[in-house]
């Protein structure tokens, strides 16, 4: 098989078997861990904001009445409220960003989870202004309390003064 061919299969696999692929070479050729840690860090770094931000408003944006059925009302449990339950939809839209922005944190990359904090506000932000979710009417303060956790999530990997003060301009801005 050509370069092209190789490529393409490669470009085919799904993330999981991407992912085994890569630690195989890790594993099993250790003159390319070196080179494979440096790429991995470049490319865990390479955040885009404005990218996270679309992609947070469009996760919150998507929810409607049919996510919300499927969770309000009667249960095995006892009662979920419509209000709960749009909560808990938010919320769980609103978790996989937050779980990766902590996730940089967690390896020192310190810029990036600033970056994608920045995101993950911008995002909210716009959820708040621009929404039309069928939804946003059940969940008119949750873009205000999830800003708030993000910026404290975001405090946890203890950031330096340059940064809290560079954090606290851009969400003074932001909310001007």
């Amino acid at each position: 098989m050509d370069r092209s061919g190789r490529r393409s299969f490669i470009r085919s696999l799904n993330h999981e078997d991407m992912a085994r692929t890569l630690m195989v070479l890790f594993d099993e050729n250790p003159k390319l861990n070196r080179i494979i840690y440096d790429t991995a860090q470049r490319i865990a770094v390479d955040i885009n904001p404005d990218g996270i931000m679309y992609e947070v408003f469009d996760a919150l944006d998507s929810l409607d009445y049919d996510d919300l059925n499927g969770r309000a009302g009667r249960t095995r449990d006892g009662y979920i409220s419509p209000d709960q339950a749009a909560w808990d939809l938010f919320e769980e839209a609103l978790e996989p960003y937050a779980r990766e922005m902590m996730n940089k944190q967690k390896n020192g990359l310190y810029y990036a989870a600033r970056e994608y904090c920045k995101g993950i506000v911008r995002g909210l932000w716009k959820y708040s202004e621009e929404s039309t979710s069928e939804l946003s009417g059940w969940l008119t303060d949750a873009p205000d309390e999830c800003i708030n956790s993000t910026l404290i999530d975001w405090g946890k990997g203890e950031p330096d003064q340059e940064a809290i003060g560079e954090m606290n301009a851009f969400v003074e801005e932001l909310m001007a």
